[in-house]
């Protein structure tokens, strides 16, 4: 059995049946690649399950796909991802090398940033547009803003999740990359949030216009943006909770 299993954005956000998944398995890999996580949320993780988790980079996910969803023929293994592991192409991929192969395979969900972020600021989730990633090389790759556009033009927010890799991109940088684009490309959008370390006990959350964002003293990452669109007066109540200076 190949189980896929969704850990949260935070150690103690597993569920009990994601805690039987590991348990039961022969062998736990942890994805250390898709999820950028620091190494003490490892440890606790690993302390909550009882069970020393094997870190897994790209290569065995996904030029090591095969074989891993072969030998879950054979025995119980687990690929444990922080967040959940569906929203990951890798881990879909899994899933239809599982079916193709005739390994049983099971899906246990986990928090995702994709619903704690509008969650947690207040907003109504349907009216989120496309999610957007921006990239290292914003410079020279504008098709995360023009879905921007796309969204503020119907109205909707968008969810900008950031780079990682070796050095992960903080709010600062999106932040210039936005400005960066709008110059070029116009700009119809005035709010934006800024989500650090979102679920964690030093998470940071601010309001504001985008250059209230950069005197901000942000928390390591992982960061993320919100750039708003027209928003409900509920919405605003809500987002407006995190101004600079209120919290």
């Amino acid at each position: 059995m190949l189980y896929l299993v969704g850990a949260g954005l935070v150690p103690e956000h597993i569920t009990q049946e994601g805690l039987n998944a590991i348990k039961r398995a022969d062998r736990v890999l942890l994805d250390a690649y898709t999820v950028p996580v620091d190494e003490n949320s490892i440890k606790k993780l690993e302390e909550i399950a009882g069970k020393q988790l094997e870190r897994a980079q790209r290569s065995d996910l996904e030029e090591g796909a095969t074989e891993l969803v072969k030998s879950a023929k054979e025995k119980d293994i687990a690929v444990i991802t922080f967040g959940d592991p569906l929203t990951a192409t890798t881990h879909v991929i899994l899933t239809t090398i599982a079916d193709e192969r005739g390994v049983p395979w099971k899906y246990v969900p986990g928090i995702s940033i994709l619903t704690y972020i509008p969650s947690r600021i207040g907003l109504e989730h349907y009216k989120f547009g496309w999610t957007v990633t921006i990239p290292h090389t914003w410079r020279r790759s504008p098709s995360f803003y023009d879905r921007v556009l796309e969204n503020r033009k119907r109205n909707m927010h968008t969810l900008a999740l950031l780079d990682v890799g070796e050095n992960p991109m903080t709010i600062p940088e999106a932040v210039e990359a936005l400005e960066f684009w709008a110059e070029r490309e116009g700009k119809n959008w005035d709010y934006v949030v800024g989500i650090a370390r979102a679920a964690h006990e030093d998470e940071k959350i601010v309001f504001g216009k985008p250059e209230d964002l950069l005197s901000v003293k942000w928390p390591n990452p992982p960061h993320s943006l919100v750039i708003l669109g027209k928003m409900h007066p509920v919405e605003e109540d809500a987002v407006r909770r995190f101004a600079l200076g209120r919290r």
